[in-house]
């Protein structure tokens, strides 16, 4: 329920948004549909609605004690009635009579998911396989159109539409998912894509302006630009906002802990708070990252904790270091062993636009 309840405000801004000729697309799973249905009955109107899309997606486990699951569905609604846009996508026909010819594509697209060895895949655990969100994009976006994803995680609804020539808006809520995007844009098109990224601190000011107006934020932010992993929750972190994991040797991942201090003033009591932080969780790395430039004194603490010597290749790391947002936003990262970045790296637009599943 609180989920129907976090929805319900989300899908009225949608509707007022959306365009007299758009159409909306919601994704969801069988714990939800049912509930998500009448909630787009009321917000959309019942005479709005389209298709019940149901979406085969064939890979997942299976069990002795219910049908295997291997569909989601896509609940499919107009702004306005008989006014939206829509262009029939094509699937090769099956039956005898129109073999080696096209037919318009049913409500069940049977569409892979995305298999563990699949080159587009990214580790973000909600991510959508192109192809679905091509379909999407492509019958119901007109080349003039915008398409708008507000959850958008690892950015597949704007690849689809970039790829396809369509304009288009991704918001997500997580800094984690909006560093993604920008990534996976300017990887899969090469510098080609033009856009803006609104909400995330591009210099000293707007950085500082970020940590006046949420503190939490910020954190999460600034973790989250140094491909670590920020705290879910402001409070009860025991003094670790974050985490880098990285590479201790071939096979064992360790954590770096981070702490952010986005305030005006700094002070060497800072490294020895993180000092102990590291101590009471048994990290071997830290780092602190301030917004402002750290004093004589900070500087002499942290080199005071000594070096931390990688196992494999014997390189030294200092054990604490520190950097500053604006330093962050003009590149620096800490100096560390091989980070795991928190989502996986991604291919070139040809190689994604080629892709082939694994339907085993």
């Amino acid at each position: 329920m609180s989920y129907i309840v976090m929805m319900a405000p989300r899908l009225i801004e949608m509707k007022r948004i959306l365009k007299p000729t758009g159409s909306i697309y919601l994704h969801c799973d069988m714990s939800a549909s049912h509930y998500l249905k009448v909630l787009m009955d009321a917000v959309f109107g019942v005479e709005n609605f389209l298709n019940n899309v149901v979406w085969l997606y064939g890979l997942g486990g299976s069990s002795k004690r219910y049908w295997p699951r291997k569909h989601d569905d896509l609940l499919w609604y107009s702004r306005s009635p008989d006014k939206h846009f829509f262009d029939v996508d094509k699937v090769p026909a099956t039956s005898q009579r129109l073999k080696g010819k096209l037919k318009k594509a049913p409500d069940y697209w049977d569409i892979p998911a995305i298999n563990n060895m699949a080159k587009e895949r990214m580790g973000y655990p909600t991510q959508k396989p192109l192809e679905l969100l091509e379909r999407v994009v492509r019958s119901s976006c007109p080349e003039n159109g915008v398409v708008l994803d507000p959850f958008c995680g690892c950015g597949t609804a704007v690849v689809a539409a970039q790829a396809l020539g369509r304009s288009w808006i991704g918001i997500d809520v997580s800094f984690l998912a909006v560093e993604l995007m920008r990534e996976r844009i300017d990887t899969v098109f090469s510098g080609v894509a033009i856009y803006d990224v609104n909400g995330i601190p591009t210099d000293e000011a707007s950085a500082f302006a970020l940590h006046e107006r949420d503190p939490f934020e910020f954190e999460r932010w600034a973790v989250s630009a140094v491909d670590g992993h920020p705290n879910d929750r402001q409070v009860g972190d025991r003094g670790e906002d974050g985490r880098i994991r990285y590479w201790h040797d071939r096979d064992e991942l360790r954590e770096m802990t981070v702490s952010v201090k986005g305030g005006r003033t700094v002070n060497p009591g800072m490294i020895r708070d993180l000092r102990g932080t590291m101590e009471r969780l048994g990290r071997e790395m830290g780092l602190l990252i301030t917004n402002q430039d750290s004093t004589p004194g900070m500087r002499e603490e942290a080199a005071s904790a000594g070096q931390y010597t990688h196992p494999v290749s014997n390189h030294k790391f200092p054990r604490i270091q520190i950097i500053t947002a604006k330093s962050i936003l003009l590149g620096e990262r800490p100096d560390m062993p091989t980070v795991e970045s928190p989502y996986r790296r991604v291919a070139t637009v040809d190689s994604q636009l080629e892709m082939e599943f694994d339907e085993s």
